[in-house]
């Protein structure tokens, strides 16, 4: 297994990566990817065996970190990442 398999990342910054992935694009293209991805990352949570209030509490903070970087990203705000960090 390389790094690349073990990478975790919390919903939050899932869902910043979302914006950022769509950066550029037009709302219905943020939108379908972020239903795309929130779909998938559900049905994995529950798969994983995590409560539905879990479930719930995940997908708020993938909520939270798209619209919150989307808008960042609208007003131009940049984000240095670390090598290695996300």
């Amino acid at each position: 297994m390389t790094q690349a398999d073990d990478i975790r990342i919390t919903p939050k910054g899932m869902g910043a990566l979302v914006a950022e992935i769509t950066e550029g694009a037009g709302d219905q293209a943020f939108l379908s990817k972020y239903e795309e991805v929130c779909r998938n990352l559900v049905s994995r949570w529950k798969s994983e065996g995590h409560s539905l209030e879990q479930v719930r509490k995940f997908a708020m903070q993938y909520a939270e970190g798209a619209t919150m970087r989307r808008g960042e990203l609208a007003k131009g705000v940049r984000v240095s990442h670390p090598e290695g960090l996300a």
